[in-house]
């Protein structure tokens, strides 16, 4: 199995969900709804019915919220956050080294 970057991820994700809107259009918000859930630091909820292993935990382990606010904001399913918006909606996902800088103004 290929070894896709975040980036590369994001766009088949985002491939597939395009396809799924103009392919399947009745099933289209069913199977964007885990992708809002995770955004708002959820899991996904289960990957198929009475199973105990979440979306995230199988599909995107180490992904962050925000990715999955990329992947709505290029589908047009979210506004367009500004920078200001981003830094505090996704403000736990700064690392260490950033936050660092900003205590000390850097």
């Amino acid at each position: 199995m290929p070894n896709y970057s975040k980036d590369e991820q994001i766009e088949n994700l985002i491939e597939t969900l395009t396809s799924v809107k103009s392919k399947r259009p009745d099933q289209f918000e069913v199977r964007v709804k885990p992708y809002f859930d995770m955004r708002d630091g959820g899991d996904g909820g289960p990957w198929r019915e009475g199973s105990v292993t979440t979306m995230r935990e199988l599909h995107f382990k180490g992904w962050r919220d925000s990715d999955f606010q990329v992947v709505l904001e290029r589908l047009d399913l979210a506004p367009t956050l500004t920078e200001e918006e981003w830094e505090e909606r996704f403000s736990h996902e700064a690392s260490l080294s950033s936050k660092i800088k900003g205590w000390f103004g850097l």
